[in-house]
């Protein structure tokens, strides 16, 4: 059955045979046309729509909008980002935003716990198990479609704000930033530890990661890691990029410089990342069974499949402490001293000749020795010392005194790190608390020097008790 309805309308339940539940379309501004079918859709124009839907419908019920010719709703003008001198902050409330003219596509068990918004011109279809746990914003012109059991749980709405502007903005912001360290890429397990404040990280070439290699961002809760990335961001296998030490995922961010032709972002396998990923030129790749504990924006083309890859909504929005955009604190001038009148001099006595004495022999510098250069910290014989059903016992030793950690996570991702050792030694020993019973877990050992170097192990693979 298919039903036309034209000008000013209002459905309610038990208004059109066939359907469950309530669909209810309010306020409508250009010509527009919404279809709902097997796979729900929309078409907006300025058009400013509610769709509240429970149950499923069949693939003989439909309903269509035309003609709808009622005064457009002004659009609000969106409010600039916040980018005051000492604040960096993404203004887009979403954990996935694709920008204009962007096609963004959710199948298999890929899960958004967040919002999602799309600039204009852009559309997204959800099939499979896929779900958006919040709402669903579009921007002028774009459209939307489910299939499946695929679910936008928070509803669909019309969107105003610009949120190719926004993403644009602060990507260039970022780009400015001066870089406290310069790298060529990182391509293996690494450890970067904050300074307390800002911290601005430009990688020249590839952020790659693959196997068991761990980013690692090492600092605390006033940290702010910003990482300008100019090649390819990609995770594969269990790789993964790690907080300790109380950073948080909404103090991270990495802005992809280079562009879709040339440069890729994907994330596979049980790959984990946490913080947001701001590639304003760059389509996005996502599958596997990994999750992202941030936001995702990006360009053009964003697919997301596979077997329960979760993203979990912490948008970059960071207060950076310092009086400037670059992060650095202009020091305050040392006053210059106040002159004191000079005495008249005391004429010097009529001078008696000295006899010259005879020169000592020059003393030749004796060359101070170079410093030895630290030593990297070097992890070996990690092991297993005991499991329970609810811990992990676990040792190893360093080839220099090292501070203890360990990392831990089961296959879903979930996990965390020990509290952190300080003392300084070579043989380590820690435990693992508050696991679950009979669970697969990932342990790795991290180490830091006094000379703030750090070392990683290999990754374990054990089992919890029943």
């Amino acid at each position: 059955m298919k039903t036309r309805l034209t000008g000013s309308f209002k459905l309610s339940t038990g208004l059109v045979s066939g359907f469950i539940g309530a669909v209810m379309l309010v306020g409508c501004g250009q010509p527009s046309a919404v279809t709902l079918s097997d796979g729900m859709s929309g078409v907006y124009g300025s058009a400013s729509a509610t769709l509240l839907r429970s149950g499923q419908l069949s693939s003989s019920d439909g309903l269509e909008v035309v003609n709808c010719h009622r005064s457009p709703r002004p659009t609000p003008r969106p409010s600039e980002p916040n980018q005051s001198s000492n604040k960096l902050c993404l203004d887009i409330d979403a954990a996935l935003v694709g920008l204009d003219s962007t096609s963004v596509s959710l199948s298999g068990n890929a899960d958004v716990s967040g919002n999602a918004l799309l600039g204009s011109r852009s559309s997204y279809k959800g099939s499979g198990n896929s779900s958006v746990s919040g709402k669903l914003g579009l921007g002028s012109r774009s459209t939307y479609r489910l299939s499946g059991n695929a679910a936008v749980r928070g509803g669909v709405f019309s969107s105003g704000l610009d949120v190719e502007t926004r993403a644009e903005k602060m990507s260039k912001l970022l780009a400015q930033l001066r870089s406290g360290v310069q790298l060529s890429s990182i391509t293996k397990s690494q450890i970067l530890k904050g300074s307390g404040g800002l911290n601005v990280i430009r990688v020249k070439g590839a952020l790659k990661l693959s196997g068991n290699n761990s980013l690692i961002l090492s600092g605390s809760t006033k940290d702010i890691f910003v990482i300008n990335v100019e090649s390819d961001f990609s995770l594969s296998g269990n790789a993964s990029i790690l907080l300790t030490g109380g950073v948080k995922a909404s103090n991270v961010i990495f802005n992809l410089l280079g562009s879709s032709c040339r440069d890729q972002m994907s994330l596979s396998g049980s790959a984990i990342v946490n913080g947001t990923i701001l590639g304003i030129s760059r389509e996005a790749s996502i599958s596997g069974n990994g999750k992202l504990n941030g936001a995702l924006v990006a360009k053009d083309r964003i697919q997301i499949t596979g077997n329960g890859f979760a993203m979990n909504q912490s948008t970059f929005c960071a207060d950076d402490g310092d009086d400037d955009d670059g992060g650095v604190v202009t020091p305050t001038p040392t006053p210059a001293p106040t002159p004191v009148a000079t005495p008249a001099p005391t004429p010097a006595p009529t001078p008696v000749a000295t006899p010259v004495p005879t020169p000592a022999p020059t003393p030749v510098a004796t060359p101070s020795p170079s410093p030895a250069p630290a030593t990297e910290v070097v992890i070996s014989n990690f092991r297993i010392l005991e499991t329970t059903s609810e811990a992990i016992s676990v040792a190893w030793t360093t080839n220099v005194p090292a501070s203890s950690q360990v990392a831990y996570r089961d296959a879903n991702g979930n996990g965390g790190f020990t509290t952190v050792n300080t003392a300084l030694n070579t043989n380590h020993a820690l435990t693992v608390t508050g696991l679950a019973a009979e669970t697969v877990y990932q342990l790795q050992a991290l180490s830091i020097s006094a000379e703030n170097l750090a070392g990683q192990s290999q990754v374990l693979t054990v089992s919890t008790q029943p």
